[in-house]
């Protein structure tokens, strides 16, 4: 019989573990097909691995050099709806929204006979079919157009915002109203009068032009029959943050860019390069002296007043009441010693009354102001 030899050893195999023990650590073991496991510190590293391509995105800047950046300081492109407007035409548009709800919360004030706060919250510009699931599902919308402007505009005011307005208005105290679902005709009357304050005063601080002006078409009640607009239509999207009393919401205005686009090019040319402020007119500035600085001046407002007859005038005593035209405060002078130098509107601010100047007198002549 041949002896029994001890097996040969190749040099280039592992050592395979003893039978029923564990194999040190940081050894592949082979698995059951024949195909290598990955040991603990290799999957580690590839989760690592993972994880920072996931974090970072690769980009090419606009010297077509290639980089990366963070994931969240990366957004997506839809080069469907592409943005319209500059960062520039954006910062002018959001200066003049904010002017808009400073003014009008002074005219809100007015019909409130209350402080009622205004202030711009957001405002964004996203496809028609983006900006409606942003809107309530349940609230008060109301549709709207510019005339002669093309589109129609929605305008939403919140329930419980609604529901005080209304108090307001029939002469309530304003304060821990209930939200309300539904308004009766008489109470929606109400609110129409607020509206009209918002959008004519929108219209007033967008365009000079007279003929552009609010009409209201209908109002709703749920967001999902708002198809106003094809889905890939382009809207502005204003959010402000309104104050009456106790009750802090928000309203929300939402107007297709192609109605904003013409009144957009008129304001342009009104704003500097850098848009920090109005345009400065090219004439020469006046030239001043130091020591014109301690003269007081006179200055008072004066609004238009109703009409009478002498006899009217003549009976007049304490205690009598004389009627005004509504729009009397749209109508206001500041006059300068015994010269009317300006005109604007009279409003309330912050709980303060207070003049807007819209236009000048120049010449005898009055030159609307480029604000």
């Amino acid at each position: 019989m041949a002896d029994e030899q001890d097996p040969i050893e190749n040099p280039g195999d592992e050592p395979s573990p003893p039978s029923g023990g564990v194999p040190p650590e940081g050894t592949e073991v082979p698995g059951p097909g024949g195909e290598d496991l990955l040991s603990q510190e290799a999957i580690d590293q590839l989760v690592a691995q993972v994880a920072k391509e996931q974090s970072t995105v690769d980009v090419i800047d606009s010297t077509a050099i290639p980089g990366s950046k963070k994931t969240e300081d990366v957004k997506a492109y839809d080069f469907r709806q592409p943005s319209l407007l500059t960062s520039l035409e954006l910062r002018k548009i959001r200066l003049r929204h904010e002017q808009f709800a400073e003014s009008l919360a002074g005219r809100l004030s007015v019909a409130a006979r209350m402080e009622f706060g205004v202030k711009v919250k957001d405002m964004t510009i996203q496809s028609f079919e983006q900006s409606v699931p942003k809107l309530s599902q349940k609230s008060n919308f109301t549709l709207f157009r510019i005339e002669p402007l093309r589109g129609i505009s929605i305008l939403e005011v919140p329930p419980r915002l609604a529901s005080t307005i209304i108090d307001r208005l029939l002469g309530g105290p304003a304060h821990t109203v209930e939200a309300k679902a539904e308004f009766s005709e008489v109470e929606i009357s109400l609110l129409e009068e607020a509206i009209n304050v918002i959008l004519l005063e929108w219209c007033t601080h967008w365009s000079d032009d007279p003929e552009h002006r609010p009409v209201i078409l209908e109002h709703e009640t749920s967001s999902q029959y708002l198809q106003t607009s094809p889905p890939d239509t382009l809207m502005l999207i204003l959010t402000m943050e309104a104050t009456l009393a106790d009750c802090i919401d928000e309203i929300k205005l939402a107007i297709p860019y192609f109605t904003l686009e013409p009144l957009v090019r008129k304001l342009a040319p009104l704003y500097s390069d850098d848009g920090t402020g109005p345009r400065e007119e090219s004439e020469m500035p006046p030239s001043w002296s130091e020591r014109y600085n301690g003269v007081k001046m006179s200055v008072r407002t004066r609004c238009p007043g109703p009409r009478l007859s002498l006899r009217d005038l003549a009976n007049l005593k304490v205690g009598d009441f004389l009627p005004l035209n509504a729009d009397f405060s749209n109508h206001a002078e500041l006059l300068v010693g015994e010269k009317t130098k300006f005109r604007g509107r009279v409003g309330n601010v912050k709980g303060q009354w207070a003049m807007e100047i819209q236009a000048r007198s120049k010449n005898g002549a009055l030159e609307t102001l480029r604000l």
